[in-house]
């Protein structure tokens, strides 16, 4: 009896040993962040982590899209071309211009994209992990450009138009030099004005530019920042250099408009007239504009968002 209760007790404790030991395995989907921040591999992985976040639901995965599409919607008489349809409150306060401070989708798309200035900021703080010095070129021009791209969309969304010719001082958004490590601490910080975000932004892009490849597979390349650079000086009325960055992009880029206009829409892949594009397929995100827009059988939520044809 007393060999058998032995066995037993061997036994049991030979299994739960390699239970624990299986238990020990270093989780593969996080990491200390002292161990991330001193490998080459740590920073690259923050540097896609910031383009994960892009393609988040909340921003470039279509928040930011169709928030702007309801937000630009100037009347809502039975009359009008473009209507919400939908049950989201957030949505329909967008619509009608009635936005309560609790709105969760405002939220949201503020969050994610300081999330993203967050973690281009570490990455270029880090930069030094990184071995290969046109490596760390790119790295560090692709951080600023989805940096000044997340800038771009803040101030656009939380501040008053910037306005031609004049000087600006109205409040724009916060700007963070830095990469905040510690949350815990007083971040409060007052709003920089837009004159300065808009100053932050064009001296980003120019520097992305100045740096990224001009191939750099579905990543930012060079003419992805000039192309951002045309939509920032067109929101300034500064209609020269926006006219001037469009036209590089045309010239130079390689990219073309598609045969078809059907082509340009419902692929998983960039294509020709694509300059830079974060493509959301069943399996790598949510797909906003498709959720609010698109018919039941389309994969939507039966047209939430109507555009009427007259």
């Amino acid at each position: 009896m007393k060999s058998n209760k032995l066995i037993l007790i061997i036994l049991f404790a030979t299994f739960f040993a390699s239970c624990d030991s299986e238990l020990e395995i270093d989780p593969r989907q996080n990491e200390d962040a002292t161990v991330t921040l001193s490998t080459e591999s740590g920073i690259m992985n923050i540097l896609t982590g910031a383009y994960a976040t892009a393609a988040d639901g909340d921003v470039y995965g279509g928040r930011i899209l169709t928030s702007a599409d309801l937000l630009a919607q100037t009347g809502i008489t039975a009359t009008t071309d473009f209507r919400w349809r939908g049950t989201f409150a957030e949505c329909r306060q967008m619509y009608s211009k009635t936005m309560l401070v609790n709105n969760g989708f405002v939220q949201q798309i503020y969050t994610r994209n300081y999330q993203i200035i967050n973690a281009a900021n570490t990455v270029i703080e880090n930069i030094d992990k990184v071995q290969d010095p046109a490596k760390r070129a790119t790295m560090v021009a692709e951080a600023t450009f989805l940096k000044s791209l997340a800038y771009f969309d803040l101030v656009r969304f939380y501040a008053k138009p910037y306005e031609a010719g004049q000087a600006n001082s109205q409040l724009g958004v916060v700007i963070r030099p830095n990469a905040i490590y510690d949350f815990t601490t007083d971040l409060a910080k007052e709003r920089s004005t837009v004159s300065e975000v808009y100053a932050l932004i064009i001296t980003g892009l120019n520097l992305a530019y100045t740096d990224l490849p001009e191939d750099n597979s579905f990543y930012a390349d060079k003419y992805a920042a000039k192309a951002l650079l045309a939509r920032v000086y067109l929101q300034q009325g500064n209609y020269p250099a926006a006219r001037d960055a469009a036209h590089e992009v045309i010239e130079n880029s390689g990219r073309t408009l598609s045969t078809k206009y059907a082509n340009a829409f419902n692929h998983d892949v960039n294509q020709s007239e694509d300059i830079f594009a974060i493509q959301i397929t069943k399996q790598t995100g949510e797909n906003e504009v498709t959720n609010l827009y698109a018919s039941e059988n389309n994969g939507g939520r039966g047209g939430d968002i109507e555009i009427r044809s007259t």
